[in-house]
């Protein structure tokens, strides 16, 4: 199973924080990155050959910290000159993908989710693309996912909703499909190919209501320090 993580960007609502740090490299907990907490729970699945790191800003500081492997997993680095957005990140780093199919994680999201369950279902589907799902109340931070049957029909955009799914920016992805779009270099994976393709080219969605968190705003930073120390007690 290989995975790509993205992991290339600037925390400009995290303010000084990410001054001299990618956004994925902030300390958590006092102690670790953030991108460490999410290693070592991929690495959960034993299953992992490689790790592919998109990485943009500050991308150094990345290197020089995790080096050529995690443990036992190789890492690789996929540098971008310039910001190519989701989809351009993922486009020029699946060219280090040997197989077929592969994950991809955000580095500033951490969804604590079964990824044997869900690499397993998106392969045993043939599906072009599958979306971990995360069901949520009351929110307007994120759009919300319209499902009918075993398909997305649309991504909505952001407003309040007192109940729904939120994309929790875990993908499973055929090689295969991407390289047939013809994308170009640079575009958004979620706005250019999600939002104007899913219902045509069928994506598998999956929910599970694990833990959910992300780092893209202070409060919610501030969350995460809670929550992994308390974690760690």
């Amino acid at each position: 199973m290989e995975v790509i993580i993205l992991a290339g960007w600037l925390g400009t609502r995290l303010a000084n924080l990410t001054k001299d740090l990618p956004k994925p490299m902030v300390p958590i907990a006092w102690s670790k990155p953030f991108l460490e907490y999410l290693l070592d729970f991929i690495l959960k699945t034993n299953k992992i050959t490689k790790i592919i790191l998109s990485v943009w800003y500050k991308h150094e500081v990345i290197m020089d910290y995790f080096g050529a492997s995690y443990q036992w997993v190789p890492l690789v680095y996929s540098i971008e000159n310039v910001p190519l957005w989701t989809g351009g990140a993922i486009k020029l780093a699946m060219t280090f993908v040997h197989w077929n199919d592969f994950l991809v994680v955000n580095g500033d999201t951490y969804f604590a989710i079964d990824l044997n369950d869900f690499y397993q279902r998106h392969t045993e589907a043939h599906a072009n693309v599958t979306i971990a799902l995360k069901p949520m109340e009351s929110f307007d931070r994120y759009g919300n996912v319209l499902l009918q049957w075993s398909t997305i029909i649309q991504f909505k955009e952001k407003q309040f909703v007192e109940s729904g799914n939120i994309n929790a920016w875990i993908y499973g992805i055929r090689k295969d499909y991407l390289a047939w779009l013809s994308l170009p270099e640079k575009f958004s994976l979620e706005n250019d190919v999600f939002m104007k393709r899913c219902l045509a080219d069928h994506y598998q969605w999956v929910i599970y209501d694990n833990y959910f968190i992300d780092i893209w705003i202070p409060e919610d930073y501030d969350r995460a320090n809670k929550d992994f120390i308390e974690s760690s007690d």
